[in-house]
């Protein structure tokens, strides 16, 4: 003779977790008038913890999205309005990273920081934080704004045979064709400061020369600086919105979309 089994449902846990989970637990003994053995007790103790547990994670989960989507928010406010505080900003974005780690929503968030650190010009911790991102990241836009971002912190630190080198490996890799006019651009500009006028001209004449780039303010731009550079005149550093620029220009979001996979917890 086949016994009842005790089922808590997925809609039970949703509708009011514990309390619903110990109701069935009640009835079936009530029911069966049985008493708790042992085994029975350890089995009960292992599923309450499972529903804690699980509970815990959802609370975390809605937490940790409130606070990146309040950070966010501030992070973006504050750039347009230029009155920044990236203090602030930081620990938000800290803390929303902390409240849940494990996600690839969180990979973003160690992104963003690093991107905050850097126009807060804490560029050691922005450094950090970017080789951090590549380490737990495998999908290739996200790594190549990072690699991106790695470079204008060279450029900043006066690294310029380390930034060179990273916006060639930027220049060769198809991935990172959405940012190439920024490659490019600031590539001609490291190339001068580095006294390799062939390089920087190279590096210019492939956007003017680009025809989708035509109509262009980066044609304009590499236009104006090729001017400077026939003049002999040092190339101006340029410091503008990383992430408007480049999110502008990417138009295949397909991969993005998929890499924001929060079903699983690792």
């Amino acid at each position: 003779m086949q016994k009842n089994k005790i089922k808590i449902t997925r809609e039970d846990l949703k509708r009011n977790e514990l309390i619903e989970f110990f109701k069935r637990i009640k009835t079936y003994f009530q029911e069966k008038n049985e008493k708790l053995k042992p085994i029975i007790i350890g089995g009960l103790v292992a599923a309450i913890i499972v529903v804690i547990v699980w509970i815990s994670i959802k609370k975390k989960i809605e937490e940790a999205n409130e606070r990146y989507t309040n950070a966010l928010y501030k992070y973006t406010n504050s750039i347009f309005q230029g009155s920044p505080s990236y203090d602030h900003i930081i620990g938000e974005l800290q803390g929303a990273y902390n409240t849940f780690t494990k996600t690839n929503l969180a990979k973003i968030m160690i992104l963003n920081i690093a991107d905050a650190y850097y126009r807060n010009k804490d560029y050691p911790n922005a450094l950090t934080h970017y080789d951090k991102f590549l380490k737990a990241n495998n999908n290739p836009t996200f790594a190549a704004l990072a690699k991106y971002g790695k470079s204008l912190v060279f450029i900043e630190q006066q690294d310029f045979g380390s930034a060179i080198n990273l916006l060639k490996e930027l220049a060769a890799d198809n991935t990172a064709e959405f940012i190439r006019p920024e490659i490019l651009i600031q590539s001609a500009i490291v190339y001068s400061k580095l006294k390799d006028d062939e390089n920087a001209k190279k590096s210019l004449e492939e956007i003017i020369n680009n025809p989708e780039l035509e109509n262009s303010s980066w044609k304009i731009y590499a236009s104006y600086l090729m001017i400077l550079l026939q003049q002999k005149k040092n190339l101006p550093e340029i410091n503008y919105n990383l992430a408007t620029s480049s999110a502008d220009n990417i138009s295949d979001t397909t991969d993005i979309l998929n890499f924001f996979d929060t079903k699983t917890v690792k």
